[in-house]
């Protein structure tokens, strides 16, 4: 289907300059917020910049998670595994259970062995 190409939206314009002029925005909160303007702009401003914050963050969440959906199977588990074993706060966890067990001599220096064959 042919037809003429798509306008693009106003707020698809305003986002392509907003990243264009990031600078400049972040400078005019910095004015907004600057000795000297009332209280009432210093607290709109810092309400406004607040919440682009959060959105923000809120985006990178969702990025995140998608990411995470498209893994494969064995990256999750290299990933899981990673957690557990080295970085993630599981792995401190468990170190920890280990280490107080240690001290409290419940670990058993090798696992059972079974009993040595006889030959009669």
């Amino acid at each position: 289907m042919g037809g003429r190409p798509r306008k693009p939206r106003a707020a698809e314009l305003v986002a392509e300059a907003a990243r264009a002029h990031a600078d400049e925005i972040v400078s005019a909160f910095h004015a907004g917020i600057a000795e000297g303007v009332s209280p009432a702009t210093r607290a709109a401003v810092a309400e406004r910049w607040l919440k682009i914050e959060t959105t923000e963050a809120q985006l990178q969440i969702e990025e995140a998670r998608q990411e995470s959906e498209h893994l494969d199977r064995e990256t999750l588990v290299r990933v899981l595994a990673d957690k557990l074993t080295n970085n993630g706060v599981a792995a401190q966890l468990l170190r920890a259970e280990l280490a107080r067990r240690e001290q409290r001599g419940v670990i058993d220096a090798g696992a059972p062995q079974p009993p040595a064959e006889t030959s009669e």
